[in-house]
């Protein structure tokens, strides 16, 4: 029983371990300009063997095919397995007789050894891995693999073959174009010359080509391929306790300093594993240590080296440490630990700062940028004095430069923009320069929109979406003395996805730098027809609208006055996406039109752009007498593939201002065309509501929408009220009243009554005690 104890002792029952595992994922080339040897470490971390790297002894000449330091064309090759790499040959790469033999291997094998540590052996139970075929031609393809081991490396004994076959367990074949995989797997446990071996072996597995199998082929058209070759053995030792090297580490450091801590594992199975000391060397070893020591670690326990590091600065740094122990086999092992500190570290929000839109003149603006250092070191992160903004004059850094933040902290700092008396929309970017490791650099881009002086007459930004048909959006101008039409869409045809230039592949709002703009796809406005000269495909993708003063006699005054527009431009299909952008104005109701000028707006090719602003001067049109049309049109000047949410040009903000604007005298006949109606009070042939357009006109009804008066009548009081246009009552050419008759005029007159009034409302209540009464409202011009 003693001797019995003893030997379990000394060696240990152990179960089956992977002593050999190559996952192909890494593969080189030692010498291509000799042999397609390429090299594929084994993964496993079985400490008591070594295993080679995976080899191939295959050749190639050096011809006009395959000139010198190439990769051989027919071996070697990685391939892909199911999203997995793997290493491949071609259908001909394995078969020299059959006429390839300038360029085809000499061998196609894959050779590896293992030799266990002086103080182990191996028991060999199996040897598994993944075998796999394609074609794209067609034919029979199929291979056989052969393994072979030796103990001198040059004689070489079969272990048996795996063929290829339809039965589980054969290694795959194919009669088609398609790709086919199997696990195949070899029995190691009845090879005598594989059990208790505690010398080297070499093994050696060869590929040949399956009897009928086709031999044609370059790989990408015929391959043989495999994966995941592993080798599996129990081991046996005597070595205890066993250290299990923790490997060389890497780490990052804030430069505050930090406590490495280095896993150490006790892989053996009775004896306590000590660490006797830690020897630092390499050139960075006075930042590092002294050690701290764990106490003695029992066997299939882990414990911790604490190695203190105190940086002086940042960069990288580099120290070997010898660990050593009462290992037998190993007294002292060796890593390297190298660390990276990355002080002093920016926080700083790179995304664009708006500073917002503003009217005419605002005087200097500012907005605060928070920046932190997330270093941990003494000296603090420095912005420097070098930043500065480049762009769009107006913007400036407030805050005096240079400054320090300490470790850890934060501050603000005031960035601000100052138009003087320029308009429009501004974009700069600042070039903030610190001492920052990775970034010395911080781009940030600035952008801020100033609106004209004068009077808006016009104001189109999309908010809230009230884009419907050929609308594209209302009018948001004050409107007090004019009146602006709706931004009106005049495409035709169709554009990208052979959708109408209407629909939404070609036309969207979509979410811009402040609220909606309206997206507009390049394929739409790729066409060259302007209203100038006809062209493209008629599509006359241009938006338009239409400002006049009130009144007879009224006027605009554009001298002086200017429109403006934000523009952008989206792809996420790569390649340029731009547009020139050309202003046209009309006065005889789109008759003629002149230009007001060209100009390049947003141009992008990922993503979305920020916007970029352009402005017309209006000085041209001068005192406008008459209404003015204004017609926006882009032509794009990228690429044109695409639907809206894919490449597209777009705009927002569109202003128009003038230097003044006097209403004249309105009145009913103005009201009418501005609604696009005849003057004639009788006229309801257009919303055919049975509602006349003087009636219409003094209670603020549009004559192009059917509406009805079913609720000025209160039948639980008898009331009936109006509420009266509050601009035609201004305009003093309508009287308003209420009449009564018992027979609607027939024999009883109409009468006007007395009515109560409450501002605009004019009301009155039905007399009781009466069999029947009716009541009109009565809407007359006065002379």
């Amino acid at each position: 029983m003693k001797n019995t104890a003893a030997l379990l002792l000394a060696w240990p029952l152990a179960n089956a371990e992977i002593v050999a595992n190559y996952d192909l994922a890494t593969i080189t080339d030692d010498n291509p300009e000799v042999a397609e040897t390429f090299l594929s470490p084994s993964i496993d971390a079985e400490p008591n063997s070594v295993a080679s790297d995976l080899t191939s002894p295959s050749t190639h000449g050096d011809d006009a095919s395959v000139p010198v330091g190439t990769i051989n064309p027919e071996f070697g090759d990685p391939l892909n397995n199911g999203g997995n790499p793997a290493i491949g040959w071609s259908g001909r790469g394995i078969n020299p007789a059959a006429g390839f033999s300038i360029y085809s291997p000499v061998d196609t094998d894959f050779t590896f050894d293992l030799t266990p540590n002086a103080l182990s052996d191996l028991e060999f139970t199996s040897l598994s891995l993944t075998a796999g075929v394609f074609s794209g031609i067609g034919g029979t393809t199929a291979y056989d693999y052969t393994l072979l081991y030796s103990l001198d490396g040059s004689v070489f004994t079969p272990v048996a073959t795996v063929a290829a076959g339809t039965n589980p367990g054969d290694a795959p074949i194919i009669t088609t174009s398609t790709t086919a995989t199997a696990t195949i797997s070899f029995d190691l446990t009845g090879v005598v010359d594989l059990q208790s071996q505690a010398g080297q072996v070499y093994f050696k597995l060869d590929v040949e080509p399956a009897a009928g199998a086709s031999t044609n082929g370059v790989q990408s058209q015929r391959a043989g391929f495999i994966d995941d070759l592993t080798v599996e053995a129990t081991v046996n030792t005597t070595r205890d306790p066993i250290i299990n090297d923790p490997g060389d580490t890497d780490f990052t450091d804030d430069g505050s300093g930090v406590a490495i801590m280095i896993p150490i594992t006790n892989d053996g199975s009775t004896q306590n594993l000590s660490i006797s000391a830690v020897n630092l060397t390499g050139p960075d070893a006075a930042d590092f240590g002294p050690a701290i020591l764990p106490s003695d670690i029992s066997p299939g326990n882990t414990d911790t080296i604490e190695l203190p590091f105190t940086p002086n600065g940042s960069g990288t740094y580099e120290v070997d440490l010898e660990i050593v122990s009462n290992d037998p086999l190993e007294p002292s092992v060796t890593l390297t630990l190298t660390g990276e500190v990355t002080d002093p570290l920016i926080d700083v929000d790179t995304s664009v700062v708006n500073f917002g839109s503003f009217p005419a003149s605002p005087g200097l603006q500012t907005t605060t940028l928070t920046i932190g250092n997330l270093g941990g070191g003494a000296a603090g992160l420095t912005l420097a004095d070098t930043s500065e903004i480049l762009g769009d004059a107006g913007f400036s850094i407030v805050t005096p430069l240079p400054l320090t933040i300490t470790a850890g902290g934060s501050t603000d700092i005031e960035i601000g923009f100052d138009p003087s008396s320029d308009v429009g929309r501004f974009n700069a970017t600042l070039f903030l320069d610190s001492d920052d490791y990775f970034t010395p650099t911080q781009l940030i881009p600035l952008t801020a929109r100033v609106e004209p002086s004068g009077t808006i007459v016009a104001r189109f930004d999309f908010d809230p979406a009230e884009l419907s048909g050929s609308t594209l959006d209302l009018d948001g101008s004050a409107a007090t003395d004019w009146t602006t039409g709706d931004l009106t869409d005049a495409a035709t045809g169709n554009g990208a996805l052979g959708a109408s230039n209407q629909a939404a592949a070609n036309r969207d709002l979509t979410g811009g730098l402040e609220g909606n703009f309206l997206r507009l796809s390049s394929n739409r406005e790729g066409d060259a027809q302007t209203p100038l000269a006809a062209g493209g495909n008629d599509e006359s993708t241009w938006s338009t609208t239409t400002v006049a003063a009130f009144g007879s006699g009224g006027s605009i005054d554009f001298t002086g006055g200017i429109a403006l527009v934000d523009t952008y431009a989206f792809t996420n299909l790569g390649s340029n996406t731009a547009a020139d952008w050309t202003l046209y104005y009309s006065t005889d109701g789109g008759a003629t039109w002149t230009s007001l000028g060209t100009s390049s707006g947003a141009a992008t090719s990922d993503g979305l752009s920020l916007p970029i602003g352009l402005s017309w001067d209006l000085s041209t049109i001068g005192n406008a007498t008459v209404p003015v049309t204004f017609l926006l049109d882009p032509v794009s000047t990228g690429g044109t593939n695409g639907s809206a949410a894919q490449r597209s040009i777009g705009f927002d903000n569109f202003l128009i201002s003038a230097a003044s604007v006097t209403a004249g005298t309105a009145g009913f006949a103005d009201w009418a065309t501005g609604e696009g109606i005849p003057n004639d009070p009788t006229y309801d042939a257009t919303d055919k509501d049975g509602i006349p357009a003087l009636v219409e006109y003094a209670l603020g009804l549009s004559p192009s929408v059917t509406e009805t008066l079913a609720d000025t009548f209160d039948p639980a009081t008898g009331t009936l009220s109006f509420d009266l246009d509050a601009t035609a009552l201004a305009n003093g050419d309508i009287t308003v009243v209420i009449e009564e008759s018992d027979d609607l005029g027939v024999t009883d007159p109409w009468a006007t009554v007395a009515t109560d009034t409450a501002g605009n409302i004019i009301e009155y209540t039905l007399p009781t005690g009466q069999p029947k009464v009716f009541a009109r409202l009565n809407v007359t011009q006065n002379p």
